[in-house]
Formats: C-alpha cells, structure tokens, sequence
C-alpha cells in the first residue's frame, strides 16, 4: 500500500548575523519529551535539516487538499521543541539583553500575528514580542517564590500561560518567625500542571514567571517553541488564539502555508581598534593615524597605543563592514571586523558593549 506524507509546518531557524541569514550549526532541535509521545501516539514524524524542522502526517493519497488518514483536530494540541545551543558563540553575536545561560530560556510561539511580506515569524505573545525577556527554567516541582518585600502573609495565585487560574493559597509566616522573604511553592500539589509557561504572582504585586518541564533542564538549553494548533479548549473564553495564517490544520484538512521562521537578531557593539607599533623605527606615528569607517570614531590614546572607538553601535556579522586606517590622511589598510569569536565587553550595559580588536602597525 502506497503512503503519503505532507508536512503539517515547517520551521525555518534563522540569524541575521549569517549572509544569508540561515542558521544551520547554532542549534539541536528535538521535540520534548511530552510532544514526543504526542507523535508518538498520533503516527506523526518529526524531521530535521540544515536550517529547518518540521511534523510530517500521513495524509491519504492523492487527495487534494491533502486530507489526514487519521483526523486530530478536534483535539487541541501543543507541539514543543527544545532549542539546544551547540554554537559557543552563540551568546557573543546575538541581540538577547540580560541572559543567564542553565537558568533561563526563551519562549516562542505562534499565537501572535507578525507577518512581513509573505513571512510569518514565530515570537513570544505573552510578553507581546518577537523576542521576550528569558523566563526561569523550572526543572523542579518546587518553585522559590522571592517576595518583593518580606511580608506577613500574602496571596499566592498561579495561572498558565492563557491566562487561567489552577491555584490560589494564602501563605502566611509561621507564628514567632517574623516576615516571609520567599516560600517554596510545590507545583506537584496542583492538579492538571504539566510542562508549560506558567505565572506565579501574589497580590501585593509580585509577578514571577517560569517555564516548568522536569525533563527539560541542562546548560544549553536555549529556548522551547509551542506551537499549537487552535486553543479553543485551553483559553478562558473559548476563543481560538491562533492567528488565521499560523494555522495548519482545519478538521482533517491540512492548511498550506509557508514556513515558519524563528529568527534571532545580531548583536550590536561599539568596535574599538587599540593600534600599537610593532617597530619602533618603522616610520609611522601614532599620533598620525586615523580610522574612518560606517560611523564616526573617537580616540582615547595611551602612551604606547592609539585607540579609536566607535561612537555608535555597529552590527556583528559575516558581510564585512568597511573600516579602513589611515596614515597622515594616507590609507594603509582596511581593519578587521569583529568575528563570533570576538570577546564582547561590559555586557551589563546593552548600550556600552564594546568588540575590542588589536591591529600592529
């Protein structure tokens, strides 16, 4: 018997450090442990290549639009994948603010409609952007909730990722031990929490977000992408939160369309060439050079160096950006770019990164 298989979605992985933007060796992409028995149990086939991964169904031959062999829709379903970063570079040349690599992640979705020309990117729609701020990676049951300021007794509420409420306690310190500045919060004594985006808050203001799976913990665990198929059963109202065009499945009919892309930004740094000799009697002085290049340089010499730094950030990348050093207003060569590998410095303020290069004339 003759099978047939159409792709359910695809996922392109993309970063805009790249020429052609296509990230190929950054990540390891498999599904988590829950989605695996979800294909598992539907006869559904993860594949992956350079740059791209999909779900892959069985549909029934020669059917136009393709039609599933076996019907899921009715169900609402998540589809998760682990982003797992074997790129050591990774962190160097991407745009991420504050990131604690081992103890936080990023999430991705498809529940926000972001389209650009016929491209539909993935994003986080919690947080309202392509990309959100990291959220803790919750490996435990146990979650050490911090309070803001120590308190006598507080509401506890957690509520998943739509929105519902799965918890409400009050917590209170225990008689003669004073304030509470945290409590240890068992997610295993909360009936119907699985792995998933959660948020724990108290009602003096206090919001602590988390991504919880007990099979998903380790130090290159980058980010997780959920893709669902409609949401109709998990929202409060009811309501299908999937844009129109992110939507792949309509009863057993499969939607065409095209792929998905989750794309990381490049970073941005200040480029800073610390020029010395390397002879002394080599007929160039320091105090005679210049660097000229897609922004204006400023300089800050030392005895022995001439420094020249970027006033403005200027992207990493591989298409080289020309930036070229000058002898008494007598070019002498083009300068190096800033590679992956280049150490970026003071990465506590995003906006004084700096890529230090060292050029010997």
């Amino acid at each position: 018997m003759r099978l047939s298989y159409r792709s359910l979605f695809k996922i392109q992985t993309r970063h805009t450090f790249y020429q052609e933007a296509v990230s190929a060796a950054d990540f390891r992409v498999r599904p988590t442990a829950t989605t695996q028995t979800l294909l598992d149990q539907r006869g559904l086939v993860f594949r992956a290549e350079s740059g791209r991964f999909g779900i892959y169904a069985e549909v029934v031959p020669g059917s136009e639009p393709a039609r599933l062999s076996r019907a899921i829709d009715p169900e609402n379903m998540v589809f998760g994948f682990e982003l797992e970063a074997i790129n050591p570079y990774l962190i160097n040349i991407s745009r991420l603010g504050h990131y604690r690599p081992g103890r936080e992640l990023f999430y991705f979705d498809n529940l926000r409609h972001d389209q650009v020309g016929s491209e539909l990117y993935l994003g986080d729609s919690v947080a309202g952007q392509r990309l959100g701020a990291p959220l803790a990676l919750q490996s435990s049951t146990i979650v050490d909730y911090s309070f803001t300021n120590p308190v006598a007794s507080a509401q506890l509420t957690l509520v998943d990722r739509f929105g519902n409420q799965l918890d409400s306690q009050l917590v209170s310190a225990p008689a003669g031990q004073g304030l509470l500045s945290s409590f240890r919060y068992d997610l295993a004594d909360i009936p119907g929490v699985g792995p998933g985006r959660y948020r724990l808050q108290d009602n003096l203001g206090g919001d602590q977000q988390f991504y919880y799976d007990p099979q998903l913990f380790g130090g290159n665990v980058f980010g997780v992408i959920e893709l669902f198929n409609r949401t109709d059963q998990l929202t409060p109202d009811s309501t299908n939160r999937v844009p129109n065009a992110y939507r792949f499945l309509d009863g057993d009919q499969v939607i065409v369309t095209g792929d998905f892309i989750f794309q990381l930004e490049c970073r941005s740094t200040r480029w800073r060439y610390i020029v010395d000799k390397k002879y002394a009697n080599n007929g160039i002085s320091l105090a005679q050079l210049g660097v000229t290049g897609p922004v204006a340089f400023s300089r800050d010499d030392t005895p022995t160096q001439a420094v020249f730094t970027a006033q403005d950030p200027l992207p990493l990348g591989e298409v080289q950006q020309v930036v070229t050093l000058a002898h008494n207003g007598s070019q002498i060569r083009n300068l190096p770019n800033p590679t992956a590998r280049s150490p970026v410095l003071g990465l506590a303020g995003i906006g004084n990164q700096f890529s230090d290069i060292y050029v010997s004339v």
